[in-house]
């Protein structure tokens, strides 16, 4: 819920940053423009990282609902929030899921709940996130 807070603070504070930081450090034309180009790309950095997020935490929703898995919304909300962090929130954001599975449900079953978070974060992740970031933020 922190991380959901911080993000959604990032997001709203971003276009006034710059106006308090020039004024705290009185900087001149040159570095206000950029200063306004990083934190413009600080912006489209959240708001892409928060749709990929948003689209990670939407296919576990389904793919845990299709699964029978209970708790499944929470299992998404924790896939949004952990998302955020670099590597290790995609095995964190699994964990929980698959436990659950394996208590549930049979081997098989956990197998494919794995075999969907593997799914989310490999195609969202590793192939979705960077084409987006890449065409967003001006970079290859």
């Amino acid at each position: 819920m922190l991380v959901l807070l911080a993000v959604v603070f990032m997001l709203l504070e971003a276009p006034s940053l710059w106006l308090k930081l020039r004024t705290a450090f009185g900087l001149s034309e040159e570095s206000e423009a950029r200063l306004r180009r990083v934190l413009d790309a600080l912006n489209r950095y959240m708001a892409i990282k928060t749709g990929t997020s948003l689209a990670t935490a939407l296919f576990v929703l389904a793919w845990l609902s299709f699964l029978g898995i209970d708790f499944a919304v929470l299992w998404a909300i924790l896939a949004f929030l952990l998302n955020f962090i670099p590597y290790l929130g995609a095995v964190l954001m699994a964990l929980p899921a698959v436990l659950m599975a394996l208590v549930q449900t049979d081997l098989h079953t956990t197998l494919l709940v794995a075999l969907g978070y593997l799914l989310a974060n490999t195609l969202i992740g590793s192939v979705l996130e960077p084409r987006i970031m890449g065409r967003g933020l001006g970079i290859s």
